[in-house]
């Protein structure tokens, strides 16, 4: 364990070497590739799927209080860093048997995907704090909410909340039903363990999880959630790559990029 002084310089020393908000880039490379046949048929896809950028006016009442639910209860409460979350988080981990919980809240989740590393060590904790509290001073509530669900991975290669609506249930993001929204926000805690095109029945577990947390901060009541529970969801998706097609994708993803030259979410035909 580091000596106090020590300690104190390290913390300095990550506090004046902040890196400035919004300085990483959460581009995921190439959009996603949709292949049809000749009659309009998708018969694979590949590449990362993006949708269009939310903002507070398009942004879903349910998936706003779903995110909130699960992922940050005093979101609108706490000015960057929540000591009772994390406090609670370390309480219900211990007392689980693992990691149950959490205790980041959504403006840490945030300043992490849009301005540090992914690397996990003391000092990126340190500075996703101090940035975390930055945000809130220089960041509306909704900014931040919003920023989040834009950026945030769901799985499946979807990044943000609409690109993950149109991925999983072929709609967007404005026009989720309040099971839709429940399951994708259940997703951002462990998206390639969650995703429904994988993992559907894991996926409705969790979106279970999180009608009752939306229960207990009263965003829904019991019957709502009930409601929601009982409904069925239905997925949308397009088919994962066929296998020994990727030479054929290989080829026909090169052409695409050739003829965009944007990196755009490109429609080709089979010949």
């Amino acid at each position: 364990m580091l000596p106090l002084g020590a300690l104190l310089l390290y913390v300095l020393a990550a506090f004046l070497t902040l890196p400035p908000l919004g300085s990483v880039s959460n581009d995921p490379g190439s959009r996603a590739l949709t292949v049809e046949a000749d009659d309009g048929r998708v018969f694979a896809t590949r590449g990362a799927f993006r949708g269009e950028r939310l903002t507070a006016a398009d942004l879903p009442p349910t998936l706003a209080q779903a995110i909130i639910a699960i992922e940050d209860r005093r979101f609108y409460s706490h000015w960057g860093v929540d000591l009772r979350g994390l406090l609670r988080a370390a309480w219900r981990n211990t007392t689980g048997g693992g990691v149950r919980e959490g205790g980041s809240t959504i403006t840490q989740q945030y300043v992490r995907l849009t301005s540090l590393s992914q690397e996990k060590t003391l000092r990126r904790k340190i500075q996703e704090a101090f940035l975390a509290l930055r945000a809130e001073s220089e960041l509306s509530k909704s900014d931040i909410l919003v920023g989040y669900l834009n950026t945030a991975y769901f799985g499946a290669g979807a990044y943000g909340a609409d690109a993950a609506a149109r991925r999983y249930f072929g709609k967007p993001a404005k026009q989720l039903t309040l099971p839709e929204a429940a399951m994708l926000a259940g997703l951002v805690r462990a998206p390639s363990q969650l995703a429904p095109t994988r993992n559907f029945g894991g996926a409705k577990e969790r979106a279970d999880v999180v009608l009752q947390a939306m229960v207990e901060t009263g965003a829904i009541s019991t019957k709502e959630a009930d409601a929601a529970r009982a409904k069925t969801v239905t997925l949308r998706t397009p088919p994962e790559t066929p296998p020994g097609t990727n030479y054929f994708l290989d080829m026909v993803q090169a052409d695409a990029k050739r003829l965009t030259d944007t990196g755009a979410t490109s429609r080709c035909a089979r010949p």
